[in-house]
């Protein structure tokens, strides 16, 4: 079953995770707002999706790209709009 699989790989790391999320949040580092269930869980769906695939453990760069490039932008504090010469 699909809760098989995300135990298996997985398996207690659920614990650790929600407290890095956590401590992100913190730090100001990701924006609450912005954390769904679905958002939270993309990072890992992912993961699991790629070990699935390839049959391979998650190389480093991979797990990079996934946080980097598509978890943070997600939940990462707006940036402070600046204002332009015409908005003032």
């Amino acid at each position: 079953t699909p809760a098989d699989l995300q135990d298996g790989v997985l398996g207690d790391k659920i614990g650790p995770l929600r407290e890095i999320l956590e401590r992100a949040e913190r730090r100001g580092q990701l924006d609450p707002a912005r954390l769904t269930p679905r958002i939270a869980s993309m990072p890992f769906d992912l993961m699991r999706a790629e070990i699935v695939t390839t049959m391979q453990p998650l190389p480093t760069d991979t797990l990079e790209e996934i946080v980097d490039t598509m978890f943070l932008p997600l939940v990462s504090p707006a940036a402070p709009r600046s204002v332009a010469a015409g908005d003032a």
